[in-house]
């Protein structure tokens, strides 16, 4: 069986979503749209991608002024790049529609 990245993010997305629903303890990870949990999740991913023997880069950034998002969001954010395709499991805290938002490196967004 062959598994796509997008499908490997999404399911990493659908396990922080349920850590977001269950765990009551911790207060930051209580939001649906993954607000705060962009360090947890990311690793996660980046884990995930590394049992596929893939190249990922774990980032701690900051989105641009370039960005859609930068009217709502100018803290730091993680997020992980393999391959020059950035995977953003957590960017629906930002309004993003998509749940794994990808996009090229180079491109921006």
């Amino acid at each position: 069986m062959i598994v796509s990245l997008s499908e490997v993010a999404m399911t990493v997305r659908q396990n922080c979503e349920r850590l977001a629903e269950n765990d009551y303890e911790v207060q930051e990870f209580t939001d649906l749209e993954l607000g705060g949990m962009c360090a947890v999740a990311s690793f996660a991913l980046y884990q995930s991608f590394r049992s596929f023997n893939l190249n990922p880069t774990l980032i701690e950034g900051r989105y641009d002024e370039s960005t859609l998002l930068r009217a709502r969001y100018c803290e730091l954010h993680c997020w992980v790049v393999v391959k020059n395709d950035i995977y953003d499991i957590t960017a629906s805290q930002f309004g993003v529609v998509d749940k794994v938002h990808i996009t090229n490196i180079n491109d921006g967004r």
